[in-house]
């Protein structure tokens, strides 16, 4: 006896050609958010020397911020890819690396952690037409400029006023000496020279100046604390990172236990703490960060960066954090990587970690500073 075999109802057969079609179309979308194409953003940074502490702080604060918009969903569906460059403090392998991430087709470039370095890679990555967004640089080199170059920190000037006007009236400095290094030339010395300025605006006087190039110079530290002391100032204030800031407090203490210090932002690491040691209570700094802020913001920054990096947050770090956040919150927004520029400046405001970031129409960025001593071996902001 021959099996009967059923017909399908011609009812049934559109229905059926339907859900296979249905089928078929959500295997085809699955696939295609699968294969879709990462968009990528650089990063570039000091990752190797000497100067690695604030490239590397500046590089984790960036990778949790994509960490946290790839888990809420990425841009717009797409996932994130962070592709990290070091720059080596060197001019031509920033300039390489650059171009690298440039031919890569990054949407843009998170760095550099150096004004010197980003003074190198400028034309380059402005020829580009990508967005070049720093964490850290404060140089007033680049303010003013109408380019596509934005930034997180505040710019040398304010921080130096504000650092002038305490060491005059605070700490009673009439006459001082200063000691820069021209490692992070972009840097130092514009920040030499806009302290000198607003010094003298207190009726204050620079009675000397010395220069000195972090790992290369054949002048001793030893010797060019000597040549800051030889005329007696006040006090010296010392321009350059922290392991080279520190070794020249220890220096000019020695000679002088008595003598007041100040410095700049650049050497607002723990490492001047830890390899400065008592050479150092009592200095004073000016900087953007304030790392004793109760904001609701910063404290689950802190807290989640020491849990994913097992290390404590530095302002380099929050800087690096605030940077993405702002880029990837443009992304978001911009029709392409080309717009991104204009797409900042429309936005304009941003949501901070103390606070919301407001560029100007040039991209630039106006913040409260604080001034920040090293009391029991631990940083402090002044009361």
């Amino acid at each position: 006896m021959k099996p009967i075999r059923r017909r399908a109802s011609p009812k049934t057969i559109p229905f059926l050609a339907m859900r296979f079609v249905l089928i078929w179309l959500s295997i085809l979308s699955i696939g295609g958010c699968e294969s879709q194409e990462p968009l990528r953003i650089g990063f570039v940074g000091t990752l190797s020397g000497k100067a690695a502490l604030l490239g590397t702080a500046g590089r984790d604060g960036v990778l949790l911020a994509i960490e946290e918009c790839n888990r809420q969903g990425g841009v717009n569906g797409r996932k994130v890819e962070l592709l990290v460059k070091d720059d080596g403090n060197e001019a031509e392998q920033a300039k390489k690396v650059d171009q690298e991430l440039i031919n890569a087709g990054v949407s843009a470039i998170l760095g550099h952690m150096s004004s010197e370095m980003t003074a190198a890679v400028y034309e380059t990555v402005m020829a580009s037409g990508l967005v070049l967004l720093s964490p850290t640089v404060s140089s007033v080199e680049f303010s003013g400029l109408d380019d596509n170059m934005l930034r997180v920190a505040g710019t040398s000037d304010a921080l130096t006023r504000g650092l002038a006007g305490h060491c005059a009236t605070q700490k009673g400095w009439k006459q001082a000496a200063i000691i820069y290094d021209m490692a992070n030339k972009a840097y130092s010395l514009s920040y030499a020279d806009l302290f000198e300025r607003a010094f003298a605006a207190t009726g204050g006087r620079i009675i000397r100046r010395i220069s000195f190039v972090s790992g290369t110079d054949a002048l001793s530290m030893k010797a060019i604390a000597k040549q800051a002391l030889e005329d007696n100032p006040d006090g010296v204030l010392v321009i350059a990172a922290s392991l080279d800031a520190a070794i020249l407090c220890q220096q000019l203490k020695k000679i002088n236990p008595n003598i007041s210090l100040a410095s700049s932002g650049w050497a607002f690491t723990e490492e001047l703490v830890q390899n400065g040691g008592k050479a150092v209570e009592g200095i004073v700094l000016p900087s953007y960060y304030q790392p004793h802020s109760p904001e609701a913001a910063y404290v689950a920054f802190k807290k989640s960066f020491e849990q994913r990096f097992g290390y404590p947050s530095s302002f380099a770090a929050s800087l690096g954090y605030e940077a993405a956040t702002v880029v990837l919150a443009g992304l978001k927004e911009a029709s392409s990587p080309r717009q991104l520029k204009e797409t900042l400046l429309r936005m304009q405001r941003f949501p901070g970690l103390r606070g919301d970031l407001v560029f100007d129409r040039l991209g630039d960025i106006q913040r409260p500073f604080t001034l920040l001593t090293v009391r029991d071996g631990r940083f402090s902001e002044m009361q």
